[in-house]
């Protein structure tokens, strides 16, 4: 093993390290949010008995494994999806590292040109993914979608393809990829919204932001896939179809809040894709 590939497991290992932490936050942002509660202080505390939680009580999927899914003061069980998203964020933590094996070689080369924006476009992608997890686990529980979700995923987009034009001293290129990811996004809030109100007459402001949220995502994987392996309109249109398609078919019945769960796992299925092209091609 050269020096390149153990710098490289260390950047993953770190990634998902991270990720699993991150995720531990998000249980947070999904309680909390829905509640009309901060984000940005306040303890944890158990859900049952209300005693403030420890620091031994807050380590992600460990601390739950070692205290048996139970609260260390009342006993009460602690439910499982804490500890399955904060895994899941680490999957997904750990497949976006896997496919940036570029960030830690322009680390070893020292160049500083294409490191800034590279990385950026990294955490980036990491942010949408926290986003949609929030979004799919806040709409499975209440049925309701935010503004912030989208507009965080748009705006970063937006903000970290500039960074990338003013560093290749492109900036025409990097406005139109704004461009054609606002397209593509608002096609994702559109095409759902006509095919609907054709069929039924429901079409919410829950239902809007939903699709807002989830466009932008798949829109960011499908505009932005590692190496233009997946930066094609033949993804973003078999996307957009099948979207739609379960949208309409969802709608208005139980199955529909798992909608967002769907698109979640459909991100995770394009990012192992990238890993497995990356290797075959």
């Amino acid at each position: 093993m050269n020096y390149s590939d153990l710098f490289f497991i260390m950047f993953v290992t770190f990634s998902t390290m991270f990720g699993i932490v991150f995720g531990s936050f998000l249980n947070v942002v999904i309680y909390r949010i829905p509640a009309s509660k901060t984000i940005v202080k306040g303890h944890s505390m158990c859900m049952t008995c209300g005693h403030t939680l420890g620091v031994l009580d807050l380590v992600p999927i460990l601390s739950w494994l070692f205290l048996g899914g139970k609260c260390r003061y009342c006993k009460a069980p602690i439910a499982s999806r804490y500890c399955k998203i904060e895994c899941f964020t680490g999957l997904c933590f750990l497949l976006t590292a896997l496919n940036h094996r570029e960030i830690t070689e322009l680390l070893l080369q020292g160049s500083n040109k294409f490191l800034v924006p590279q990385f950026a476009m990294y955490c980036t992608f990491l942010l949408m993914i926290c986003c949609v997890i929030s979004v799919m686990m806040i709409f499975y529980d209440t049925r309701k979608a935010y503004l912030q979700f989208p507009l965080i995923i748009l705006i970063s987009r937006a903000l970290v393809v500039l960074i990338y034009g003013i560093y290749v001293g492109n900036i025409t290129l990097a406005l139109y990829s704004i461009a054609i990811f606002i397209i593509m996004s608002v096609a994702f809030i559109a095409i759902p919204y006509i095919v609907i109100r054709l069929v039924k007459a429901n079409y919410s402001k829950v239902d809007f932001l939903f699709d807002f949220a989830m466009g932008t995502a798949l829109t960011f994987v499908s505009q932005y896939a590692y190496v233009n392996k997946f930066e094609k309109i033949y993804t973003f249109i078999p996307l957009l179809t099948f979207y739609t398609i379960v949208r309409l078919l969802t709608k208005d019945k139980k199955y529909e809040k798992y909608m967002g769960i769907l698109c979640a796992s459909i991100i995770v299925l394009l990012l192992a894709s990238s890993i497995i092209l990356m290797y075959i091609y």
